[in-house]
This record gives C-alpha cells, structure tokens and sequence, in this order.
C-alpha cells in the first residue's frame, strides 16, 4: 500500500533542508512505497528555490515540490498537501521533523489493516512521550482525547478521500482567528463519524525546535487570553458539529469532547495561570470566580471574548 508523507512548509528553508538530508541518509526519501509532498506557502526566505536544487541534487522521482505565490496560511496549506495526495493515508509531518524508515514501514503495514477516519501515533518531545502516554496499541480515540491526539501535527493520518469529503464541513470554523489547530476540527470530524485510533509507532521525530507558524499574523496565540479564545472555540464548533450529527456516537463523541474541554482543560490552564501570572490572574479571580465555579458545574464554557478583553486588557 502506498503511503503518501505530506509537508506544509513555511520560510523554513534551513530545516526543511536539514531535515530532508537525514531522510536522505535513511533513504526514507528513496522508498518506492511512499511519496512525498512539500508545499512551500510563498516563503521569501528562498525555501521554494532550495527544495528544487534539492530535488535536482538528489533526484528523487517520489518527491513533489508545490509552490506558492503567496502566504495563504498554514490551513490552507494542509489542505493543498491533502488534496494533491492520492494515496488512501496522507501522514501529515512538520517541516522540522524527519520520519524514520523502520517505523514508517510498520505503520503502512498496520494501515493497510484498518478502515478508519484518522490515526494518531507516537510522538516524543524534549525526552519524554508528548502525545500517547499510557495509551495502549489501537486504542480508541474518543472525544476527551481528541485535543491532545491531534493538536501537534507531526505523525498525524488521515484517511485522504474521507477527509476530502468532510473539508467542507469544517472550512468556515477555519476562518475563525481563534482557532489554531485546524488539523484538530478535521481529526474530530474524521474520529466522530469514520473512527479514530492511535498506533504507539513513533513515526517522525524532533531534530529542531522550530516553533509552530502565526496562522494569523495580527493573533497571538501564546497570550494567555488566546488559549481561553481557543477553548470557547472548540466548544462552540464540537456543538455545531454535534447539532448536524448524523450518527449517535457522533454526539457521545462530540458531548465528550466539550465536557473534557470545560472540566478538564479549562481548569487545568486556569491553575497554571495562578502559578505563572498571580498579578494578571488576582484580577481575574475577582471578577470571574462565580463564572469559573458555574462554568466547571455545569461543564460548559460561555465566557463572552468581552469579559476576556476586560480581564487580560
């Protein structure tokens, strides 16, 4: 089965390049079973250009270089790699994270085995396991593990023609500047309705820290009230998803989703502010204590983003 690798990339010429000479070294980047795909979203740091001297330099017929004229943004990015794949998995891989050839072979072996809407695997950061920790092999992922299973998109699959399907289904929630993870609203889609799992198969591995792209220049989304933006966003699309479900599972998942969102994620990052900004947070407290204890009561967030502009302004 073929298995297409799929890398957004952004003014990272550097360590695309980096990166891509160590799957050289692997010769990953020579399988006859996988074909790769680098789409370069209008870089002016000369990555277009390197990726081709690359490709000329090493000639290798599987890899396709796509270009840009312009920065459209990370979502539209992903999706351009999505739809150009024609294989039945598109492994979706940061520009800074080489793949390893043993595992990636284990992985189109399990894949040719299932039938599903998205997978998640392995993923280890700074020396410890950042995404599948106490997950046991194919395990089932639900509604409370969505978020943590596809925020980081190194290693994640998706099912090419279900997710060509369904991108219609979450393209006007990826307008909404709160939203950074656009690979989580169509992991969720995919899990809901065609089944999720997770393969503790480390498929590519962290060789820089490069930091995520700005999807949108003008939004911080390291602020504090970003992250609180964020979490009312995904409450507010896992409901509409949830109010247009077709399946029941589909609303267990998506009821799931939101109630992980509000009890557990919320709180958790609530606390860590405490630690971290006492003196931005005394003000929140203050203001905001009944709305945090109703909010965990009755697992829901309904903070409006003008009580967030008046508490972090």
């Amino acid at each position: 089965m073929k298995l297409t690798i799929a890398i957004p990339t952004y003014n990272r010429k550097k360590i695309i390049i980096e990166s891509l000479e160590k799957m050289i070294e692997s010769k990953v980047l020579r399988d006859v079973g996988l074909d790769f795909i680098i789409s370069d979203n209008g870089s002016d740091d000369g990555t277009y250009d390197a990726l081709l001297d690359f490709k000329n330099r090493h000639g290798c017929d599987n890899l396709q270089i796509i270009g840009s004229d312009k920065n459209y943004g990370f979502t539209a990015n992903l999706k351009k790699v999505l739809f150009e794949s024609s294989s039945k998995y598109t492994v979706v891989i940061s520009d800074e994270d080489p793949i390893n050839r043993e595992n990636t072979d284990k992985l189109r072996l399990k894949l040719a085995e299932m039938d599903c809407g998205f997978v998640s695997t392995l993923f280890h950061l700074d020396g410890r396991v950042y995404r599948g920790m106490e997950m046991p092999e194919d395990s089932i992922i639900d509604g409370t593990k969505i978020r943590e299973m596809s925020n980081y998109i190194s290693g994640a699959v998706f099912n090419t023609k279900l997710g060509q399907l369904e991108w219609n289904r979450i393209e006007p929630f990826l307008k909404d500047t709160r939203n950074q993870y656009p690979q989580v609203c169509l992991a969720a889609v995919l899990s809901a309705r065609y089944g999720g799992h997770y393969l503790p198969i480390e498929v590519s591995y962290k060789l820089n820290q490069a930091g995520p792209e700005q999807i949108y220049p003008d939004y911080d989304y390291t602020l504090p009230k970003s992250r609180f933006y964020e979490f009312i966003f995904f409450c507010e699309f896992f409901k509409e998803q949830m109010n247009c479900a077709k399946l029941e599972r589909e609303v267990v998942f998506y009821k799931n989703a939101i109630e992980w969102i509000s009890s557990v994620a919320f709180p958790y990052y609530f606390n860590y502010l405490l630690r971290e900004f006492p003196e931005t947070m005394e003000k929140f407290v203050k203001s905001s204590a009944e709305y945090i204890l109703g909010s965990i009561q009755r697992k829901e967030i309904s903070l409006s983003p003008e009580d967030i502009e008046k508490i972090f302004k």
